[in-house]
């Protein structure tokens, strides 16, 4: 992930603007391929709003203890929230952004340690869930982990809306740091408290929150488990509209994709990619096939990073006067095995599922 960070901090740094993902890979490789590899990125934050509009459906459906057609009401509620919110700006829709990550992480974090403090076992065997397991796994779930982090590069295509674009490399570390912190404590709490097959349901968290504070505390997590969605959803399209718009701005997508509202928001995308990820979403609810998604997510995330070291490297090569407020520190290396690193989990998370 820090990999990740420095070579999308020094990317950012060099084109501050919404087009960063396709002005750096234009000017790093043959130009079809880098439309083409920008348009799979889009599909990456497609794939990360459905997976989590399912999931929460999903996870709501249970608490409630009704069907998938409730679920799908919930799915497109909430959708429509966030569609709605972003079209009233960035102002807003960072507005509800700052709030509903605020209450995941405090919320996440506190259910975690209670359960861990609940758990003796935990405090007395703490590497107990480790035992059975063999290197692969490891392989298996930091490629699948990829997902987790996949959105903590996303405000770079805000740089042209921000006040300070050269403090977007600050606010990346700082969400790397809360991330890791948060995945952490929930990890290691729901190995150590929940069963295998609560571990592999679609919603663990409201396991969890039962393990920590009983039946309060499922209601607890499913209300968390919501604002994590309204969280996604409006990253998701505040990064996904700015980009298709800057894409579309230069040519490389239908002129209508650029037209913005009277609150500066490119409102076409935005409304389109709240219905793909409604149908998206519902396709996953009737299949079932929420692991694929989360695979193929981390999958294409990966390769995203992968060819963002790629991007670092030949940069330095081709603009190497380019003005650059973050470098990344011994590129060739660095780089390098950012390359090698990610393009070993794109691998293994595209095959971790049948």
């Amino acid at each position: 992930a820090l990999l990740a960070w420095g070579c999308f901090s020094e990317l950012n740094g060099m084109f501050p603007t919404a087009a960063a993902v396709r002005l750096y890979m234009k000017r790093s490789m043959d130009d079809r391929l880098a439309l083409t590899i920008t348009l799979t990125y889009l599909t990456t934050i497609v794939l990360v709003v459905a997976a989590d509009a399912f999931i929460v459906g999903t996870a709501i459906a249970h608490v409630l203890g009704q069907s998938t057609w409730v679920a799908a009401l919930m799915i497109a509620a909430l959708l429509a929230f966030a569609v709605a919110t972003n079209l009233r700006g960035v102002k807003v829709a960072g507005g509800v952004q700052d709030i509903a990550t605020s209450c995941v992480l405090a919320v996440t974090a506190v259910v975690a340690l209670l359960a861990l403090f609940r758990s003796h076992r935990a405090l007395r065997f703490p590497l107990s869930p480790l035992h059975g397991h063999h290197p692969g796994d490891l392989l298996e779930a930091v490629a699948l982990g990829v997902f987790l982090f996949s959105a903590f590069e996303w405000v770079t295509t805000s740089a042209e809306e921000v006040r300070r674009p050269r403090d977007i490399h600050r606010g990346m570390l700082i969400a790397l740091a809360l991330l890791v912190t948060v995945c952490s404590l929930i990890t290691v709490a729901m190995s150590h408290v929940l069963t295998h097959h609560q571990l592999a349901s679609a919603y663990p968290q409201l396991s969890l929150g039962r393990a920590a504070l009983g039946q309060a505390g499922l209601w607890l997590m499913a209300a968390v488990t919501a604002v994590t969605a309204v969280n996604t959803f409006n990253g998701g399209f505040i990064t996904a509209s700015r980009f298709i718009y800057a894409t579309a701005r230069e040519g490389s997508l239908p002129a209508p994709l650029a037209r913005l509202n009277d609150r500066a928001v490119p409102w076409v995308p935005v409304v389109a990619l709240g219905v793909i990820s409604l149908l998206v979403a519902l396709v996953v609810a009737l299949t079932g096939s929420w692991e694929v998604l989360v695979a193929v997510g981390a999958a294409l995330e990966a390769l995203i990073y992968a060819v963002a070291a790629y991007c670092v490297l030949r940069l330095r090569t081709r603009l190497p006067d380019q003005p650059r407020p973050f470098r990344l520190p011994i590129p060739r290396v660095l780089g390098g095995a950012g390359i090698v690193v990610f393009g070993i989990l794109a691998v293994t998370a595209s095959v971790s599922v049948a």
